[in-house]
């Protein structure tokens, strides 16, 4: 999707969500923004060989704007890196509007269509975020769903495509979490305090068979799999400042630069316990790795 094709629908979800909130019986409309412009005026230094610049300033700008009514919310991000900061200048150069979303809100049902952010537990088979210090925004473009059919309930099914700069992955990101809070369907638990979770996801990526490589100085073709799978379950109790986290995932064969084109399975377990009273807090976790990146990884 290219950037005028970005614009429009950025310009469209705006423009629809007034009309959408008011059809609603919904009259008020809060608009909120922010601009995050990060500045540079570089400096030629001779003595350590500062490199030369032909603009007098360099910038990161970020401006966002959203739109909240009481069914329907809309926003976009403006980002404007033209003559970007020491560091941005091979992937993040241009300007355009790479993040855009419309979101309708009801009793027990959510959708959102356009970019989002969302993780899955811990964030070992999914989460997407953004750091714009770093340079990271692995934003999903596509649908997102919540469900939440009955109290102590909850299901997202969400699938699209992750951002990479100014562009997206050929890849096409699908899964679904379920969380279960026992505690709300038990008087006895609720009224001791106790809060017990169980929780468990799933994640697919799917791309096309072009990825086979074949490089200049080996005999053999990699053929790297269409889909792969990711699946996670976790356990959570907490009681007063007792709280305690066990959480297992593991993925199917997915081989790649990072890991060193390994053709194995990958799992990651972990245990995390910690307490918390006034004036002191402990906390132990443990985890095992192996060959395990999460399917919406960052940049």
């Amino acid at each position: 999707m290219n950037r005028r094709q970005l614009c429009l629908l950025a310009a469209l979800a705006i423009a629809t969500a007034p009309a959408l909130a008011q059809e609603d019986g919904t009259d008020k409309v809060t608009v909120s923004g922010s601009i995050q412009s990060d500045v540079l005026v570089p400096q030629e230094d001779e003595k350590i060989g500062s490199p030369k610049y032909d603009e007098w300033a360099l910038t990161n700008t970020y401006a966002d704007i959203n739109l909240r009514s009481k069914n329907v919310d809309a926003g976009l991000r403006f980002e404007f890196l033209k003559h970007p900061l020491p560091g941005f200048e091979k992937d993040f150069k241009g300007w355009g509007v790479p993040n855009f979303y419309v979101k309708g809100k009801f009793e027990k049902f959510e959708i959102t269509a356009g970019s989002f952010y969302d993780q899955f537990g811990s964030g070992f088979i999914f989460r997407t975020y953004e750091e714009r210090s770093l340079g990271i925004d692995n934003s999903l473009l596509g649908v997102r769903m919540v469900f939440k059919p009955y109290k102590g309930i909850q299901l997202k099914a969400l699938t699209g495509e992750q951002r990479r700069y100014w562009s997206h992955n050929p890849s096409w990101i699908s899964g679904g979490d379920l969380e279960l809070n026992i505690d709300e369907w038990s008087k006895r638990l609720s009224q001791s305090g106790t809060h017990i979770m169980v929780g468990g996801s799933y994640v697919n990526k799917y791309e096309e068979d072009e990825n086979d490589r074949i490089f200049a100085d080996a005999t053999h073709m990699l053929r790297f799999p269409q889909n792969v799978h990711a699946w996670d379950a976790r356990l959570q109790v907490q009681k007063g400042g007792v709280n305690v986290l066990a959480e297992y995932a593991q993925k199917t064969q997915d081989p790649s630069f990072d890991n060193g084109y390994i053709y194995r399975k990958g799992n990651v377990a972990m245990l995390s316990a910690s307490y918390s009273r006034s004036g002191m807090s402990v906390l132990m976790q443990q985890s095992g790795l192996t060959t395990c990146r999460s399917a919406a990884a960052a940049q």
